[in-house]
């Protein structure tokens, strides 16, 4: 039995879990430009997007997302776990970079505004849902 609180949401590895609404969750990227990202419980208020925390080693995102928004973010973001410094090493070797063009490549490690991300939340959702149920049927197919 659920309560109004709680959402029932697939994870990565399409496991089930409730997740809290009432909780929220802050996001936040490393300062060091590498892409890293870090998602965890927040106290919710507010804290504007850039702020630089825990001795300027990472900027605040937000602070107030729900569960179900803090994932979808690092989701969207975090195209590319490598970390920059190493991808651009690996540029001229590995095939999935190789073949990008430098603004394909630098999107990688971009990182949306708050703004940016609730605007593309939606349609970034939508893909994903079509993509599973394409590989649904793939797999059902086989």
């Amino acid at each position: 039995l659920l309560t109004p609180s709680l959402t029932l949401v697939r994870t990565v590895n399409t496991r089930y879990q409730l997740m809290s609404e009432d909780k929220r969750y802050s996001v936040l990227i490393q300062a060091n430009g590498e892409g890293h990202i870090s998602m965890g419980t927040s106290d919710g208020k507010h804290i504007p997007y850039g702020t630089k925390m825990f001795n300027d080693m990472w900027i605040v995102v937000a602070n107030d997302f729900t569960e179900a928004d803090a994932r979808t973010y690092v989701r969207m973001n975090w195209k590319e776990m490598t970390p920059y410094s190493v991808a651009k090493t690996l540029r001229q070797c590995k095939p999935s970079f190789k073949d990008m063009t430098d603004e394909e490549f630098e999107a990688l490690w971009y990182r949306q505004t708050p703004e940016e991300f609730y605007k593309a939340k939606e349609d970034f959702l939508l893909k994903e849902a079509e993509a599973e149920a394409r590989q649904k049927t793939e797999t059902a197919g086989n």
